[in-house]
């Protein structure tokens, strides 16, 4: 009997230490994968970290199966207030990839090997991450400068925002809603006070326009009477005669008030000096 209770003890230790040692199951996701043709339109208005390697070298494969696929994978842990940041690869050992890795403008790459980083907030030109590869440096970087919400990282606080953070936080939870609330209201207000005022504005636009519209129609009206009354009463030559006196009367005119402007300024910069 007291050998069947060891037996059961130790077969109860032996399924707990089972338990406590069974690995954590991480579902990996792979990193979005880019083509140099439709890169521009994947990745336009997002905030993007992507990979350049090559996948005919083992240690960008392993880098790119291992750190890279795991930073697209927990992305959303770092970045909490974007869900729509990129975590993306281009394998410029692909034939129809190598124009665009070898003539990526964005900063000099003449002298680098693969893997190396780009990256990009808010279609900024892309910039070359200078850190380490190691996965916990990744992640830092992938934190510092895209978590841009100033609760989650201060280093983006304005002294403004610092300040109703501060008050905010010492708030109870009721208060807090309340103000997030009121917040909100006020917002909201705002942007319905602009949208009348601009229906307001667009209603006197359309009221401005068809008036010019109207007084033009009728001003050409008046146009072409008085121009058939010229011709009805005159003969082409006369008409063209007049006309050519007209202009040069005008020409002389517009440039005799062009030399008294010319005297008059340098007039007043002799009285200056």
């Amino acid at each position: 009997m007291k050998f069947i209770y060891i037996a059961l003890f130790l077969i109860g230790h032996t399924c707990l230490a089972t338990q406590e040692t069974e690995p954590i199951k991480i579902n990996m996701i792979n990193a979005l994968h880019l083509e140099g043709d439709t890169f521009d339109n994947v990745t336009y208005g997002h905030d993007i970290m992507f990979l350049f390697w090559n996948s005919s070298s083992y240690h960008d494969r392993m880098f790119k199966g291992s750190a890279w696929n795991m930073l697209a994978t927990e992305k959303d842990k770092w970045v909490k207030s974007n869900q729509e940041i990129i975590i993306g690869e281009m394998d410029c050992g692909l034939e129809k990839n190598k124009f665009f890795c070898t003539n990526f403008i964005a900063f000099n790459i003449s002298n680098l090997t693969y893997p190396y980083i780009a990256y990009s907030h808010n279609n900024e030109r892309f910039k070359r991450y200078n850190g380490s590869m190691e996965y916990p440096a990744l992640t830092s970087f992938l934190y510092e400068y895209f978590e841009r919400n100033c609760a989650l990282n201060r280093k983006w606080c304005t002294e403004k925002h610092l300040e109703i953070l501060q008050q905010f936080e010492k708030l109870p939870l009721q208060e807090k809603l309340q103000k997030a609330m009121e917040h909100q209201k006020h917002t909201d207000e705002k942007v319905e006070e602009f949208e009348k005022w601009r229906a307001e504005l667009h209603n006197i636009f359309d009221k401005r326009l068809r008036e010019l519209q109207d007084w033009t129609l009728e001003q050409d009206e008046i146009g072409r009477i008085m121009k058939m009354i010229i011709r009805k009463g005159y003969v082409e030559e006369q008409i063209h005669d007049e006309m050519d006196e007209f202009r040069k009367e005008a020409y002389t005119r517009i440039q005799h008030e062009k030399q008294q402007e010319e005297e008059q300024q340098l007039a007043i910069a002799n009285e200056e000096l």
